[in-house]
């Protein structure tokens, strides 16, 4: 097993620390030392110097791993637990030591398209509509769970396409063996599918990483890319170059700009990354759009609400339907608001979504227009 010198360097300091151990989600779940980043780092540090093989139990915990960021977001010093993670695993698929279970995964991944083994959903239907592709992902076309998504584009009049033949995005093979040659290759076939539209949406958010790539591609062919900036994943500052449109959450723009206020965080996300528009979310509180100019906030809705599960979603949502129809941002900010907090008037995170006419109806009895 070789490690880089920068996973040397990251893993011999990890092993010494302990400020992230509270915050993992799987050692919580397990009750277990072992599930830690510094119980890993100090298994991997071992194999690093040849004091212990890279054994099936070492390989085991290296899997046992979520790859979640959890660590890495709550970590002060800046060490990379997930990274060495990441490292361990494509370690142990070029020296032919996966374990049992991700070979199985592997081979359904080659053989059925999924992870899972499942055979292909007939149920979900190939829709020949305009340049608007919606991408379900792997998880999706598995587990057969967007028909719901699918009628709510189409009761919102989005000309879209469902591809019957779908590309995998090479999120699952990234996730199991890294960075491999396989995993490169499964990524640039998506990316090529995908350029041949003007707009990507994606249904799956594990799906977005793939996206680097084709939004890569996208940028340099005119498509604009609107990314939902909502957690502070791993990898995600690969991909917040290629956005037009930038929509974090406060709790991320926060997080990646270590800002104390969402102004200065706004400010420096545009500086940083020159999007066409960046809008942070912030709730009940409404949120900033800022066009590298004007710095303006844009206003959230009082309702009687009943369920907020999937409010965040159906913003981001419904602001991709406002800049399809080519409203402008501010009056999409003020849409997409106006859809999040009638959807938690109604239960369901799908089945609460307003009609595109109860929206406009909504805002014209506040006296707004869009």
């Amino acid at each position: 097993m070789q490690f880089t010198q920068k996973s040397k360097e990251h893993i011999d300091s990890c092993r010494f620390c302990w400020m992230c151990h509270h915050v993992c989600p799987i050692g919580n779940a397990t009750g277990l030392e072992r599930n830690t980043a510094r119980a890993r780092a100090l298994g991997l540090s071992l194999v690093m110097r040849d004091a212990i093989e890279y054994s099936d139990d070492i390989i085991n915990n290296v899997y046992e791993c979520s790859l979640c960021g959890g660590c890495m977001t709550d970590c002060v010093t800046g060490w990379d637990p997930v990274m060495f993670t990441r490292e361990a695993r494509l370690g142990a698929a070029l020296d032919g030591k996966l374990p049992e279970y991700v070979m199985t995964m592997l081979q359904n991944l080659n053989e059925k398209g999924n992870i899972y083994g499942a055979d292909k959903n007939e149920n979900i239907p190939e829709i020949k509509g305009g340049d608007i592709l919606f991408f379900l992902g792997e998880d999706t076309r598995a587990k057969g769970c967007a028909k719901t998504a699918v009628e709510l584009l189409k009761k919102a009049g989005v000309d879209f396409t469902l591809l019957k033949d779908e590309p995998n995005s090479g999120y699952s093979i990234d996730f199991l063996i890294g960075a491999a040659a396989e995993t490169k290759a499964v990524m640039e076939n998506c990316a090529k599918v995908l350029n041949g539209y003007k707009k990507v949406v994606c249904y799956d958010p594990c799906d977005a990483k793939v996206m680097i790539e084709g939004s890569k591609i996208a940028k340099q062919n005119g498509t604009k890319v609107l990314y939902d900036a909502g957690g502070l994943y791993e990898g995600v500052e690969n991909l917040l170059p290629y956005a037009d449109i930038l929509i974090p959450s406060e709790e991320f723009a926060l997080g990646h700009t270590k800002t104390k206020n969402a102004e200065d965080a706004t400010k420096l996300l545009f500086k940083k990354y020159s999007p066409e528009i960046v809008v942070i979310t912030q709730g009940k509180n409404g949120g900033i759009i800022y066009d590298g100019t004007t710095l303006e906030s844009y206003p959230a809705f009082l309702v009687d609400a009943v369920d907020s599960n999937g409010s965040g979603d159906v913003f981001h949502g419904a602001f991709a339907f406002a800049v399809i129809n080519n409203m402008d941002y501010k009056k999409a900010c003020v849409f997409s608001s106006a859809v999040s907090a009638l959807k938690c008037t109604k239960v369901g995170a799908r089945e609460g979504v307003p009609t595109y006419e109860e929206t406009i109806n909504f805002l014209k009895e506040r006296g707004i227009n869009v």
